[in-house]
């Protein structure tokens, strides 16, 4: 029996233990995968602990995705621009760390036939989210992405550090301005809603929006997705899709299966 967990804190409304049992009972691997809470003060004892007791991948989430790159000894080219991992594993005696929300995202995107090349991207918050998703849209080579951001001087930073010779890439406040129109694609990787707070931003943004895509996700349906849909953003959707696409991306580096995530997905919009 091969043995996972998530690690995080807060961790207890986790899906993920319920995604990789569906993972489990596709593919036929016998597994068994708990939800952990850990400091940041316990988190490298923990990981270290859980390895040596024969854990065969750990998942890891806020606020501990910085700890897990640092505390890795080999990372892949995503996670070592994104300083920050969500999949650890064993693999010649070294802890080996790997980003897939990045690809979660763009797996899901292409699931829903969300185009990304060529067109204007505009990306809400410019927080550890936001930086780990850019990496991977850049790969698609849209025409443009800015980032809007409460606290503009944080966005610009955030643009910098990823200049790209595919795509302009700017950082802005929130605050209206006609740069913030007409862009073909929003993404909110904004966490106010998860937190119970909010972010102020005019509606006219979603002006001429083909699609609207919230990283967050609910078992309602998230004021974002609402907010895009009542200004004319008749294709928006949360971020449940991409959840359970980068879950799928970290349990075919541990057991070299992927799984067919569309059922997983009929699953959760079944519930």
């Amino acid at each position: 029996m091969k043995k996972f967990a998530v690690l995080g804190s807060p961790i207890e409304h986790s899906l993920s233990p319920e995604i990789h049992n569906l993972f489990s009972r596709q593919t036929g691997i016998d597994l068994t995968y708990e939800a952990i809470e850990v400091s940041e003060s316990s988190f490298v004892e923990t990981v270290n602990r859980l390895f040596n007791l024969g854990y065969d991948g750990l998942n890891i989430t806020l606020p501990l995705k910085g700890m897990a790159f640092e505390n890795a000894i080999k990372t892949s080219v995503e996670s070592t621009q994104i300083k920050a991992v969500n999949t650890l594993w064993i693999e010649n005696n070294e802890i080996n760390g790997h980003s897939t929300d990045g690809g979660g995202l763009v797996m899901d995107l292409s699931l829903k036939g969300l185009e990304i090349r060529e067109n204007s991207v505009l990306i809400i918050g410019a927080g550890a989210a936001a930086r780990s998703i850019i990496p991977a849209l850049i790969k698609l080579k849209p025409a443009k992405i800015s980032i809007a951001n409460r606290t503009s001087e944080k966005a610009i930073k955030l643009a910098q550090d990823f200049k790209s010779s595919y795509a302009e890439i700017y950082g802005t406040g929130l605050e209206l301005k006609n740069h913030l129109i007409g862009y073909d694609a929003i993404i909110n990787t904004s966490s106010h809603e998860a937190l119970g707070s909010s972010i102020e931003f005019s509606n006219i943004i979603f002006k001429n929006t083909k699609w609207f895509y919230d990283l967050m996700y609910a078992k309602s349906t998230t004021s974002f997705v609402k907010n895009a849909k009542k200004n004319g953003v008749k294709n928006s959707c949360d971020g449940i899709g991409m959840l359970i696409a980068q879950a799928a991306l970290s349990f075919e580096i541990w057991t070299g299966i992927k799984p067919e995530i569309g059922t997983i997905m009929d699953e959760f919009t079944d519930n």
